[in-house]
């Protein structure tokens, strides 16, 4: 095994959040923040330096290949299965799709302190279709999809032979996720599609109809949503789904998932933290044990948030044959397998790098080998373990134009096929060969003089020596570029001929106009040090132009009918760089030619983004409630009202085309009151005195519930993700993380934008909302840990940690909270643990015991919960009298005696006096008493 750290790869300090290594292992792709924490980046890198320690060292071996600046974060970033696209999905609510541009010698990116750009990248596609951050994106293994999910719970099928177009929406319309989806992955199989989200469940979908099919839900009912990703995957034979953030006896776990019957009854056990991603080798390994015997297993790799990193073979084995401990410095995210090469990446913005060996992980089978597996398991060939060049792991000859069959479709049907059909697939094809052939021959003698005199005297010989380089390269390298695609390659690919103007890219035009005007079409600049060896040529106006880029292969025997060459570019860079060849438009005629004139783009759309930079540079964005129909909620009568449900419509339809919210009040179904408002209702909150409405718009109505009456109106900074109502105060949480409380009665300000960056963690959600009785908010996380706002001392404070070690410690504090009061305000908050308890020394025990208490005196006096606070202290000051802690005792005899008139509602003097008689049961505490008593005079 050999294990590497590339410290040149970096996003300038910013976190990396996704790595993918193109199918043919040449670079790899990383994703994440850029320099400051509101933009965002992807970087191509070569692999070469990375499992080559002397390629680092050479200068002339480029390490950075190019690099492409986004105004957001990039979440994830997936090569398709031919190589040819790069997808990028990110905090701007819509997915980019790149292709490869060709070899330049750039100065680099504009703004960017870094090297030069090697490789010119160029965005071909922008998808629109979430309303929220994409968090995950992934090619089908055929390439005919790419699914994407993110925080507005749905997820989107895109039709990848027909970019922008959509195959389907799973949201919660077709019994979708309620909750962020985290993660998805593909079935290699093609059946199905799974996707993991924070609502506790992972669902299975059939690509057939996009239907649910299962939802697992047992492994993830006691997990907690504390990883930012949940990125699974299948075994390259679909036997297996492996899924991240499960949890087994409260410890958490990879889940495995039979495909059979879609068993849960295995995990893969090891980790201290949640597990954050999964990822397989693309094939399955032979695996020889210590008895001797051959196994096929697959490979998984499996990260935590505890830096770790697992390698297992599954099935039949039990334990991990590769830990690494302590790999990172914060938690792992994303893997990339290439054969057995693994690139990981982790949120402290660094990249390792690990290439196994045969006799630690046994052989990889070729595709052939899956080929037959799969067949047998499946009576399927699938394209994926195709022995063509278009697949993972194989030189990629080019990109599969819009409309052509995918290669492997092509080969079942002409393994189908009789043997008549064969011979008539394969006539038809030399027929067509023939004819592009003799076109060819046709165009490439007659070239137009008109064109030749305009575009310049450098054209001409350029063209000439095309055809004679191409066969000089083909006689060194003894290679051709072969696409075995039969009778729809015609329709897809045209050879580029003299008169073309896709050849005068790099020239500058001038047309005269019959007027004696002159029209010249300028040279578009894409590189600040030297011009690029094929520039992007004007696009059509009816769709992108479509490009080959084509690399030399071995030549092999045609599986089906026809072998058409093509014929390769004859300009090539002193520094071997690659090749980007240029695919014409197709003409109409063979006699004429035409010249289009330069198209102007229309510039992307760009959405608004809700974004909130906190502290040093942390984003916070919480959950937004999904849009619905209809919203209720439940009040409890009292004598002055007997309104006991109200109900909001949105989209209430009063004419044709025409809608508005309509929000009724009733008692027992009769309505009570009715009122209509614009904008479209996402939460409400309501008590016996207070209707609140928070509005999609940012808006917040506040009615009377009583009457209706409308009594405030008022807009807080985003759209509001949850409220909450106590008698005359009611409270806001915005999207942003913001937090506001008002009282309506005097109709002022209590707290106003306080932010839950101090208090949030990366990967938590607002669990529960609540108002204290003096009018603070109280904030419950997902994780369990709930926080206060102080007003006096104006800052958050934390009222309980359910998840610690210190209450698992057995010992008297298991007595003390059976006998407290369960419905008082802190013992709600707090979850009994399901963890089993801690033995350990009585010293240490007692520790343990002080600990707990004076955190819940803390809490109590924070909530202002009277009851408690004088029950903790009166069970503390006792802890402390048996103990002997005479120095505790005076500190907080004395802390009392400083205080005012009431301490947390509770007369001092009568505190005191209770606390007196604790006291006099020791004639230690005899100190403190006068003490205290000439002090208070009690």
């Amino acid at each position: 095994m050999q294990l590497t750290n590339p410290t040149w790869i970096h996003h300038s300090g910013g976190a990396i959040y996704s790595i993918d290594i193109h199918p043919n292992g040449s670079k790899v792709a990383t994703s994440g923040q850029g320099s400051d924490a509101r933009s965002g980046q992807v970087v191509i890198w070569n692999v070469k330096p990375v499992i080559n320690e002397k390629k680092a060292q050479d200068a002339s071996c480029s390490r950075l290949l190019s690099r492409m600046l986004h105004e957001n974060c990039v979440n994830c970033v997936r090569w398709s299965p031919d190589g040819a696209l790069l997808a990028c999905a990110g905090d701007e609510c819509a997915l980019s799709v790149w292709e490869y541009g060709g070899r330049i010698n750039s100065a680099g990116v504009i703004g960017s302190q870094d090297g030069a750009n090697v490789e010119k990248y160029r965005q071909k596609f922008r998808l629109y279709g979430h309303t929220l951050d994409v968090l995950h994106t992934e090619w089908s293994k055929d390439g005919r999809y790419l699914a994407s999910c993110g925080m507005d719970n749905s997820i989107i099928i895109w039709d990848a032979h027909n970019f922008p177009g959509k195959v389907a929406v799973l949201n919660s319309t077709r019994s979708g996720h309620t909750g962020i989806v985290k993660g998805v992955s593909w079935d290699p199989i093609g059946k199905f599609l799974a996707s993991q989200s924070a609502d506790r469940t992972v669902k299975i979908w059939a690509i057939d109809g996009w239907d649910c099919v299962k939802t697992i839900v047992e492994p993830f009912a006691e997990s907690t949503p504390t990883t930012m990703f949940c990125r699974m995957d299948w075994s390259p034979d679909g036997t297996y789904l492996v899924l991240p953030c499960a949890t087994n006896n409260d410890g958490p776990t990879a889940q495995l998932v039979r495909r059979k019957d879609w068993d849960t009854t295995l995990d893969l056990v090891g980790h201290r933290k949640a597990v954050t991603v999964v990822r397989a080798c693309p094939r399955l390994l032979e695996y020889t044990t210590h008895k001797g015997s051959r196994l096929q297993v697959t490979c998984f790799a499996v990260g935590s948030r505890d830096k770790a990193l697992s390698v297992w073979l599954i099935p039949n084995t039990d334990r991990p044959v590769v830990v690494l401990h302590r790999l990172f410095k914060h938690s792992i995210l994303d893997f990339s397998w290439n054969d057995l090469h693994l690139t990981i990446c982790s949120m402290d913005g660094s990249v390792k790098s690990i290439v196994f060996t045969s006799g630690e992980v046994g052989r990889l089978l070729s595709n052939v080998e899956m080929g037959e597996i799969c067949e047998k398991l499946y009576s399927r060939r699938l394209p994926q373990y195709s022995t063509q060049p278009t697949m993972n792991g194989e030189l990629t000859v080019g990109k599969m134009m819009k409309g052509a069959v995918a290669l492997g479709s092509e080969f079942d049907i002409v393994k189908a096929k009789t043997e008549e059909a064969k011979k008539r697939a394969e006539d038809e094809a030399k027929r067509k060969e023939s004819l592009m052939r003799n076109r060819l021959t046709i165009d490439s003698n007659a070239p137009s003089s008109e064109m030749i005199a305009k575009t310049g005297p450098a054209l001409l010989p350029t063209q000439t020596q095309s055809e004679p380089s191409e066969k000089k390269e083909e006689e060194v390298n003894g290679k051709e570029a072969s696409v075995k695609q039969g009778s729809a390659v015609k329709e897809q690919l045209e050879p580029p001929t003299r008169n073309d103007p896709e050849m005068h890219a790099n020239e500058q035009k001038e047309i005269r106009m019959k007027s004696g005007k002159r029209r010249i079409q300028p040279i578009f600049v894409a590189s600040l040090t030297a011009p690029e060896e094929d520039s992007p040529t004007a696009e059509a106006n009816c769709s992108p132009r479509e490009e080959e880029v084509m690399v030399p292969v071995p030549e092999e025997k045609p599986y089906s009918s026809g072998d058409i060459r093509l014929p390769l570019s004859s300009q090539q860079d002193g520094n071997d760089m690659d090749i980007d060849e240029k695919e014409p438009e197709p003409t109409t005629s063979k006699d004429s030619l035409r010249i289009e004139a330069p198209v102007s783009l229309r510039p992307i759309p760009e959405n608004e983004k809700v974004h909130v930079v906190v502290n040093s540079g942390r984003s916070i964005l919480m959950s937004i409630p999904r849009r619905t129909r209809q919203l209720f909620v439940t009040v409890s009568r009292s004598i002055v009202c007997p309104v006991d449900r109200i109900e909001v419509l949105n989209e209430f339809q009063i004419s044709r085309g025409m809608g508005v919210t309509k929000v009724v009040a009733l008692d027992g179904g009769k309505t009570c009151w009715c009122t209509l408002l614009e904008p479209v209702v996402c939460a409400i909150a309501a008590n016996c005195t207070l209707t609140v409405l928070g509005c999609f718009d940012r808006s917040v109505y506040v009615y009377s519930t009583p009457c209706g009456r409308l009594r405030i109106l008022l807009t807080v900074d985003s759209t509001p993700s949850s409220m909450c109502v106590l008698q005359s105060f009611f409270s806001v949480c915005s999207a942003h993380g913001y937090v506001y409380v008002w009282d309506a009665e005097k109709n002022r300000s209590i707290l106003s934008r306080c932010s839950l960056g101090d208090i949030c963690e990366k990967d938590s959600e607002v669990a529960i909302h609540r108002i204290t009785e003096d009018g603070m908010p109280l904030i419950t996380f997902s994780t369990n840990k709930t926080f206060v706002f102080s007003a006096e001392l104006h800052c958050w404070q934390p009222v309980n940690e359910p998840s610690g070690v210190v209450p698992r410690i057995s010992g008297p504090l298991s007595s003390l909270m059976k006998t407290s009061d369960s419905d008082t305000t802190l013992n709600a908050l707090a979850r009994p643990s399901k963890s089993n308890p801690i033995s350990t020394d009585i010293a240490l025990r007692r520790y343990a015991s002080m600990v707990l208490l004076e955190k819940s005196i803390c809490s109590a006096r924070a909530l202002h919960s009277r009851d408690e606070y004088r029950y903790y202290m009166l069970t503390y000051v006792r802890n402390l009298v048996q103990d002997g802690c005479l120095s505790k005792l005076r500190e907080v005899m004395c802390s009392l005696c400083n205080e005012d008139e009431y301490v947390c509602g509770i007369k001092r003097n009568v505190l005191m006096r209770e606390l007196v008689d604790e006291l006099k049961s020791r004639k230690e505490c005899e100190e403190i008493l006068s003490e205290v008593s000439s002090r208070l005079g009690i």
